[in-house]
């Protein structure tokens, strides 16, 4: 292993308890002494106001560098918290905690890992997923590099960001999806916000230097207080149907946005 080695439980204990050591002597040598009924000279007394003085020195610095440790300790415990549920590229939710919140916003509940918190309210009883591919890809990969692929994600990361709520999440679910939860309060209603991102994250870009314009397929599917009895019981249905839409967007080759619809003989809305 690199680095030096670590030091052994025993001699921890030894140089914690040195300093110690020689104050308990050297107070069980002037006990002794004061058992006999001999005086303590002025060396003895200052000797021992010393010792005590040296030892809750000590004390206080062990206390300061425990509470140093322990304030170390939290914020790596909040950071692989925050790396176990979030993207290390764009900083947005990961599968995980995409899945959680929607899990918690279809029955009804608050998420408590975040205050931004998608939650589906009395009166404002509806959530809606968006599912996102970007188009072409894996040719940006291949004509600019994996670099200015790693630069299209986060452009598209921001600008979905940019476009969406504070009450809203939105995740990067691997490779060059994206997902978002909409939350139903707000003037806007998710059809208006889908065609909002759809517009945000095809607008050209500099792409390693260079001029780009995006390209996305988006699909969407929303759930209301009329729709209870179709609601499915798990986000990996209503994950399916928003992937389906995008499919189906993806498809069409038009690089907008495609509702789902519950019923096949029910035409799909494309919003370009």
């Amino acid at each position: 292993p690199e680095g030096p080695a670590p030091p052994s439980p025993r001699a921890m204990w030894a140089h914690a308890a040195l300093p110690y050591a020689a104050l308990t002597a050297a107070g069980l040598l002037i006990l002794g002494k004061l058992t006999t009924g001999a005086r303590l000279d002025r060396f003895e007394t200052y000797g021992m106001i010393t010792l005590l003085v040296l030892a809750l020195l000590r004390q206080m610095v062990t206390l300061a560098e425990n509470t140093r440790l322990l304030a170390e300790i939290r914020e790596r415990e909040r950071q692989l918290h925050h790396q176990a549920f979030h993207d290390p590229l764009t900083g947005l939710a990961n599968r995980t905690l995409f899945t959680r919140r929607l899990q918690r916003a279809l029955i009804q509940g608050t998420d408590s890992d975040t205050t931004h918190t998608p939650a589906v309210t009395s009166g404002e009883d509806t959530v809606s997923v968006l599912f996102l591919d970007l188009d072409g890809f894996k040719k940006v990969n291949d004509t600019f590099g994996h670099a200015a692929g790693d630069e299209l994600l986060q452009i598209s990361a921001d600008r979905l960001r940019a476009e969406t709520r504070a009450i809203d999440t939105v995740a990067r679910l691997g490779g060059d999806e994206f997902g978002v939860i909409l939350d139903g309060g707000g003037p806007d209603d998710p059809r208006r916000i889908g065609e909002r991102l759809a517009t945000a994250i095809q607008a050209p870009c500099l792409l390693a230097g260079r001029p780009y314009t995006p390209r996305a397929s988006l699909g969407l599917v929303t759930l209301d207080s009329t729709s209870t009895s179709t609601r499915p019981a798990t986000p990996d249905i209503l994950i399916h149907q928003a992937d389906l839409a995008m499919y189906t967007a993806k498809r069409a080759q038009t690089g907008g946005l495609v509702i789902y619809q519950p019923d096949p003989s029910t035409p799909t809305t494309i919003t370009n």
